[in-house]
């Protein structure tokens, strides 16, 4: 029966959403890279990857019918500098169109780049364009926050925004052009980030920070939040312990122990955390009955806490008889674990403690930062 047990689990340990019917958010950050994720069980085809000869490309054409024309005349001439009027303008011109959106339509502006004969050296001079028009036909900047705003904030695959807009606007538009709209416009947003971090990380006495694993082109990265009431701003990084530069104040965190290795700082603990933690040691032994009377005992520091912010309550001898009970409560916890049998250990070393004995110490060692009024 054991072996059996042992066998029941070893099969399950191996399966994940490449080699059975579990989905892919199950894999958790250990799950293999996306290469061997995704590999096809139909085995090699022994094409290669691309298009495939007798592909059918296609690429942006002009409007022939635009929205608004614009018609740029040139000043003077480029050869030998003499003035050009009306009459020296002839009727030759090229054009370049920008794709937009107005109003919730699309709006197609083109410019047209009228050409001037000199009458003094007989040469051909055409005028300029405007600078940011610099294709035959580009995307103006409404469809590109419009694509952004669909791709990082709403969150939608490439390929969806591309079906989007084709049914919708009668737009078509590749994969491709969809992500380069992303990075230009996350170039575009580089100084006001960099001023967002600098607001939050150096100016704001209270941050939260926090961190969570995800994938980049298959490959794990961290994703870093720094947040105070009004402001968010993430960062990603190749490494979980690379922490936003020049933080100062007070931090708010989950204990993680990265965090305490930060200089000049204060820290204050997440007590969201410690409520779910304690929940689970009254759902694991509910004799442990200082797991529940600590929660209450969170609760009504944080309604003393809102209350003193809003000058309801500058009630001080209260605060000081809610951290006694506080340390009561944990001398408690500590008792009870102590006085029960020690626990099985599987091999040589420091004696394994229970759950409710670890929380307890944790906040009686950082008692300082769990209840700080920061």
């Amino acid at each position: 029966m054991l072996q059996q047990a042992l066998d029941e689990a070893n099969r399950r340990l191996k399966q994940n959403s490449s080699n059975s019917g579990k989905p892919p958010w199950s894999d958790g950050l250990a799950k293999k890279p996306a290469a061997d994720r995704n590999r096809s069980l139909r085995g090699k085809s022994g094409k290669k990857p691309g298009g495939q000869a007798g592909h059918q490309g296609h690429t942006c054409q002009p409007r022939t019918d635009p929205d608004q024309i614009v018609d740029h005349f040139p000043d003077t001439c480029r050869h030998c500098g003499s003035k050009l009027v009306d009459d020296d303008v002839t009727r030759n011109h090229s054009s370049r169109q920008i794709i937009d959106l107005k109003d919730g339509k699309v709006h197609v502006i083109e410019y047209r780049a009228f050409e001037g004969h000199c009458p003094c050296c007989q040469g051909i001079t055409r005028a300029q364009y405007p600078e940011s028009v610099k294709a035959p036909v580009q995307y103006g900047p409404e469809l590109m926050a419009m694509v952004c705003i669909l791709h990082t904030e709403i969150q939608l695959p490439v390929n969806k925004i591309v079906r989007i807009l084709e049914l919708f606007l009668k737009i078509r538009i590749s994969e491709s052009t969809v992500t380069a709209m992303c990075r230009k416009m996350a170039q575009r947003l580089e100084p006001v980030v960099e001023k967002l971090e600098q607001k939050v990380c150096r100016d704001s006495k209270v941050k939260n920070l926090d961190e969570t694993g995800f994938r980049v082109n298959g490959r794990l990265h961290w994703l870093h939040v720094v947040a105070t009431r009004c402001l968010t701003v993430y960062r990603i990084s190749e490494k979980r312990g690379e922490m936003f530069p020049k933080l100062w104040g007070c931090l708010v965190h989950d204990h993680w122990k990265p965090y305490y290795k930060v200089e000049g700082v204060k820290h204050a603990l997440c007590n969201a955390h410690h409520l779910r933690k304690l929940q689970l040691v009254s759902d694991l032994n509910p004799k442990e009955k200082w797991a529940g009377r600590m929660q209450q005992l969170l609760h009504r520091m944080n309604r003393w806490k809102k209350k003193k912010k809003g000058g309801d309550s500058d009630n001080f001898p209260e605060l000081r008889g809610m951290l006694e009970e506080y340390d009561r409560i944990l001398d408690q916890g500590i008792q009870h674990d102590e006085s029960l049998p020690p626990l099985k250990q599987k091999s040589r070393g420091k004696q394994k403690k229970r759950k409710g004995h670890n929380l307890a110490v944790r906040l009686q060692e950082y008692k300082e930062d769990t209840p700080r009024d920061s």
